[in-house]
């Protein structure tokens, strides 16, 4: 008798996916600057992303096209690793989008498409697209005189903030969006980071501080105003 031997078939040859994540999108200087990263996992090669407006490419009505650019700045650890680059190194990404732009497409949902290197897969909208809004490119003006009166007298000027702030039972006073706190915690849990390193740190020294039994509701006065400032930075992702 004869005997066949039937060997399994080959998963898809094509790469994997299009990974990446909106990291920021912020008025500098007059413009609209949207950070993030995006790659094609197990690709080195730095690839190009665009930016919809409103919609996706893939909804129906289609998003609009306003701008390209290149995934090619330099990364760090946590998104080599992710994009499993084989040490390609370079996937991060910033656009820009002049102040005339910005405004005509103001507090409409953003969305970046990574555009693939090969296979057959779709170009598809990385993490965050939908989440953020093209922020108001306006400035606040520079009052000589910082008079209640004369910031009254202007406050037509003032840009306004998206989101609703509310005072929460834990945290009177807090003025934070929800999508404030994930952008930030987005960033802390970015591993070997300056945030995340920057956080443990303020951590620690808050663990300390409790520690040590001082009256904070005590008024103070002196000159160690040291005592009661702590504070982390948030590091800019640009090139």
């Amino acid at each position: 008798m004869l005997s066949v031997l039937v060997l399994p078939v080959s998963a898809s040859a094509d790469p994997e996916n299009i990974l990446g994540n909106i990291d920021s999108a912020q008025s500098e200087n007059g413009q609209v600057v949207i950070r993030g990263w995006a790659c094609q996992r197990g690709e080195a090669e730095s690839i190009l992303v665009h930016l919809y407006i409103g919609h996706s490419a893939y909804d129906h009505p289609k998003g609009e096209k306003i701008a390209s650019g290149s995934a090619s700045l330099a990364s760090e650890r946590a998104v080599n690793d992710s994009c499993e680059d084989g040490g390609g190194n370079h996937h991060r990404f910033m656009i820009s989008i002049p102040q005339e732009t910005a405004n005509q497409y103001h507090d409409k949902p953003i969305f970046v498409h990574g555009i693939r290197l090969s296979g057959s897969m779709k170009n598809a909208a990385i993490s965050g697209s939908g989440r953020l809004r093209i922020p108001s490119t306006k400035v606040v003006s520079n009052f000589q005189d910082q008079g209640s009166s004369n910031l009254n007298a202007h406050k037509d000027t003032f840009p306004k903030l998206p989101g609703t702030f509310r005072d929460s039972i834990g945290h009177p006073s807090v003025f934070v969006t929800l999508r404030d706190l994930q952008a930030m915690v987005n960033k802390i849990n970015v591993k070997g980071s300056f945030s995340a390193g920057m956080f443990s740190k303020l951590s620690e020294l808050t663990k300390t501080d409790l520690a040590a039994n001082r009256d904070w509701s005590a008024t103070y006065s002196g000159c160690d105003i040291d005592i009661y400032l702590h504070a982390f930075s948030i590091e800019s992702t640009g090139g």
